[in-house]
């Protein structure tokens, strides 16, 4: 009985996810990005599900800040609903999962922009505080010197040294694999929703290794997935970035494909990590509907809708001409 009612919540959720807009579309992005104005991006972004919380963002006047606030805060409104949604015991959970997320996003952009040497008020555009660490915090993270923030973020249970860059990246990102699995011990559920997140931030972290001409051996030991095993992972490391597609075409990632081509046009590592975690996001909601691969892939989706809406209004506020920015969107 405790199934059926189960998968009817989710059926629940998933019906009323369906009704959302999935992202936006690509007209929209285009009026967005084609745009001359910051004016005429907010009057576009007042016509999606976003309006709302624009709208009370702009009632004092045009602030970029204040807007990407809005556009990060309708996120959070987003998860908050489908959480509560959620069968009991799997809230705290995901909710876990993606705070964590979003943390150890904040806390790279915090430590690439102070290696930088970029002021805070730079370093915090690039920050969107829908996590586990407040936005004062991180404000004041971002105005630190870089042995005061490994100090400071002790307090959140993120535990390294000082180092390079790349270094203290990977820890971060083993740290939250560690987290996620833990997660996926406790609901059995999450445990290949995780798995398959595990999947690529280990191909994402392994393409930096191999870009970097670093050796991954040590990292590809520790990070196990759903369907990326050490085989799969050690045939990555061994082979060149362009053989890539070709392994990843003998597991369910295939489609990862064009995000591939892309990056051979632009060598953009930060963008071929977002667009592999939106494949990702896609193929499960397509493979897997009445699920809770489902919920967690829709909200993903919409974190990289956030990510592309506040890289535009940035780009716009610094008169970034719209080929550029059409580059930088995923």
């Amino acid at each position: 009985m405790v199934g059926i009612i189960e998968a009817a919540k989710y059926a629940y959720v998933y019906g009323w996810i369906n009704s959302l807009p999935h992202t936006l579309g690509k007209e929209e992005y285009e009026r967005l990005v084609e745009a001359r104005s910051i004016e005429e991006v907010v009057v576009t972004l007042e016509h999606t599900p976003y309006g709302k919380r624009i709208q009370e963002a702009v009632k004092g006047g045009i602030n970029i800040t204040e807007i990407e606030k809005s556009v990060t805060q309708y996120y959070v409104d987003v998860c908050g609903q489908i959480m509560k949604a959620l069968p009991s015991g799997v809230e705290s959970s995901v909710r876990s999962v993606l705070l964590d997320e979003w943390d150890v996003y904040n806390i790279k952009q915090i430590l690439r922009g102070i290696y930088g040497k970029k002021d805070p008020e730079y370093i915090m555009s690039s920050i969107a505080a829908a996590g586990n660490i407040p936005e004062q915090e991180l404000n004041e993270l971002a105005g630190c010197d870089m042995s005061t923030v490994i100090r400071k973020l002790q307090k959140y249970n993120y535990v390294f040294e000082e180092g390079d860059l790349f270094k203290m990246e990977t820890l971060l990102d083993k740290e939250l694999i560690r987290r996620w699995a833990a997660q996926g011990e406790k609901i059995s559920k999450l445990k290949r929703v995780i798995g398959m997140q595990i999947d690529i931030l280990n191909l994402n972290t392994l393409l930096r290794f191999k870009v970097l001409k670093l050796d991954p051996t040590s990292f590809i030991k520790d990070g196990f997935g759903s369907h990326l095993r050490f085989n799969q992972l050690k045939e990555i490391a061994d082979s060149n970035i362009d053989a890539v597609p070709d392994i990843l075409e003998r597991t369910p990632y295939k489609r990862f494909k064009e995000a591939f081509e892309d990056f051979k046009k632009t060598r953009s590592l930060e963008k071929l990590e977002v667009q592999t975690e939106k494949e990702l996001a896609s193929y499960v909601m397509h493979e897997e509907p009445l699920t809770l691969a489902f919920v967690v892939g829709y909200l993903r989706r919409m974190k990289i809708d956030t990510r592309n809406i506040r890289m535009i209004l940035v780009c716009k506020a610094n008169n970034i001409p719209a080929e550029e920015i059409r580059g930088m969107l995923v």
